[in-house]
């Protein structure tokens, strides 16, 4: 089974943490028995391509100079997909899976074994929810954590071509929404959307942002900028607009299979569309926003 993994990493030397978590995700990557090659675009980031050179990973680097992106953007996950799929692409390439993940979870060591049972059936897969670790301490196993940080896709080319020509269409800088835009990807493909959730947990990592001067209040209007090039995206290929505007309450209905559901993602999904959609909706002052 051959594996291209696309992925960026946060620039070293800035966080020990941060360092550490990229340290764990890259040997959690050799651990799997399968034959990987990370494909990795990054911006001008320090350190990285010394740190894969040492990794004993098979890996391409693709260098986007940050001059190049808009004025203060840092980065774009569609800058590292598109360069991944080009790879995919190829024609002297036989990949089986095409995966995008952050550089900050631990992989499940049984991935390979239940991507297997997958291999003959175009489809989407993803882990929902993450089990996450901040400020060193691991959250409640039944604690709300929205975001998806591991989604694989069985692709064949041709469908691997279909989208590389379709992400010509979309835009992303910066923090935010490259889930809704893969889940997005896999309703334009026709591809059967599966939660690996009963069979592995995912760990991951919250960064120390201030070491890379990130708070708050910039991931949200980065979110906001995103979320326009998405609608752009959505509209131009006959995608539903709430793959963008519905929030995760939409994606979570999306990838939604009673095949999928163990009790954790049952009390999840419980406190999510019982408790959480309820005070959101309560709050919503602005209607025409969602159907505009």
């Amino acid at each position: 089974m051959k594996i291209l993994w696309a992925t960026t990493f946060r620039p070293f030397k800035h966080s020990v943490n941060n360092d550490i978590y990229q340290i764990i995700f890259i040997n959690s990557l050799k651990n799997l028995n399968a034959q990987i090659e990370v494909c990795v675009t990054q911006f001008d980031d320090y350190g990285v391509e010394n740190f894969l050179s040492k990794s004993e990973l098979k890996y391409k680097f693709i260098n986007y100079p940050k001059k190049d992106l808009p004025c203060k953007k840092k980065y774009s996950n569609k800058i590292m997909l598109e360069n991944a799929l080009i790879e995919y692409c190829k024609d002297s390439n036989d990949y089986s899976f095409f995966v995008y993940s952050t550089s900050d979870i631990i992989v499940p060591s049984n991935l390979i074994i239940e991507l297997k049972k997958k291999e003959k059936e175009e489809s989407l897969l993803l882990i929902f929810p993450n089990t996450l670790v901040r400020n060193g301490k691991l959250l409640g196993y039944y604690d709300v954590v929205y975001g998806i940080d591991l989604i694989i896709l069985r692709l064949s080319k041709q469908k691997a071509k279909i989208l590389l020509e379709a992400i010509k269409d979309w835009n992303q800088y910066d923090w935010g929404i490259n889930e809704h835009f893969l889940i997005a990807v896999s309703s334009l493909l026709k591809l059967k959307t599966s939660n690996l959730i009963k069979k592995m947990d995912l760990v991951k990592f919250e960064n120390n942002f201030e070491s890379v001067q990130e708070d708050r209040s910039w991931q949200i209007n980065s979110w906001f900028e995103n979320q326009k090039f998405l609608i752009y995206f959505l509209k131009k290929n006959n995608l539903s607009v709430f793959y963008a505007k519905g929030s995760y309450y939409f994606l979570l209905y999306k990838v939604f299979n009673l095949t999928d559901i163990n009790f954790r993602l049952f009390i999840i999904y419980l406190k999510i569309f019982l408790i959480s959609l309820p005070k959101s909706i309560m709050k919503i002052k602005n209607w025409k926003f969602f159907i505009s």
